[in-house]
């Protein structure tokens, strides 16, 4: 059994985390995994955070969203109301945000997001949880990593940087 079934599958408590226990959770398939690595993170300026001609310096960070459950498709106001609660509980826990889009490089499906700089994993991983997220992602100056917010750790990583004939 791989590491994506064994997080996914079963109920049980995270080591380390008391308290926290797992739901029968939707699974996160090889090919919405593929789509997760694949996703281009850019802000509002247009700036390319992770993908094909990523800025080459960035500060390390994490980007986590509200949006679409376990990738099940909401409704928009859904979608922007749910947001809106993630970036005010960051803010509570005192950090700022930076608005972002993740999206297929196709253009085929985006999602608004948010960078988090200064959290913990765990705190990041819990926001997700909350949410309803199978991953948050971790930029740093070279590796994008799709990290599970139900305890399998990092799922896959890649080059953040992306030259235009490399594949996503």
């Amino acid at each position: 059994m791989s590491d994506i079934e064994q997080a996914y599958d079963t109920t049980r408590t995270e080591p380390g985390e008391s308290g926290v226990v797992d739901p029968v959770l939707p699974r996160l398939t090889p090919e919405l995994l593929a789509a997760y690595l694949a996703t281009e993170v850019v802000d509002d300026d247009g700036v390319v955070w992770s993908g094909v001609r990523a800025v080459e310096r960035l500060e390390a960070c994490w980007v986590i969203t509200a949006e679409n459950p376990f990738s099940e498709p909401r409704r928009p106001e859904e979608n922007a109301a749910a947001n809106d609660h993630l970036a005010a509980s960051i803010r509570a826990a005192g950090f700022a945000t930076t608005p972002l889009v993740g999206r297929a490089a196709d253009g085929s499906w985006s999602e608004a997001c948010y960078a988090v700089r200064g959290a913990s994993s765990g705190q990041v991983r819990a926001w997700g949880r909350a949410h309803g997220q199978h991953a948050v992602f971790r930029l740093s100056d070279d590796v994008h990593e799709v990290v599970s917010c139900w305890g399998a750790g990092t799922l896959a990583s890649r080059a953040r940087v992306l030259g235009p004939s490399d594949p996503a």
